[in-house]
């Protein structure tokens, strides 16, 4: 299952998008991931800890995951930094696992896992 959440300016105009997805099968459903995306206009704004914020209040208290997971380019120190300033640790690395304007970069797989369980 997804669940879309957009981020917009007061003139309507998208700042971000958040898109969990979560699975309703029984040995994976404490499980949510995640992608976001801020448009250029709106980076280092705060659109991306706001859309988290709401990523976590969701998740956990909604959706009831224990563990959310992420996978960012290795090379996109920023989104490292935010993920883990809200508490996301560095599980592993993907070598050469996307291929982006000619070239291929590693991938690094985040988690966090609820705290109160």
């Amino acid at each position: 299952m997804a669940h879309n959440f957009v981020a917009c300016d007061d003139d309507g105009n998208v700042m971000g998008h958040l898109c969990i997805r979560n699975a309703a099968k029984p040995r994976i459903k404490h499980i949510a991931s995640f992608g976001l995306a801020v448009s250029s206009n709106y980076r280092r704004r705060g659109v991306a800890r706001l859309l988290i914020q709401h990523l976590l209040d969701f998740c956990f208290n909604w959706l009831n995951v224990v563990r959310i997971e992420l996978s960012v380019h290795a090379n996109n120190d920023g989104a490292v930094a935010l993920y883990q300033s809200f508490g996301f640790e560095l599980e592993g690395r993907q070598r050469q696992a996307v291929y982006v304007n000619g070239s291929y970069l590693d991938t690094l797989s985040m988690a966090l896992l609820r705290s109160d369980i």
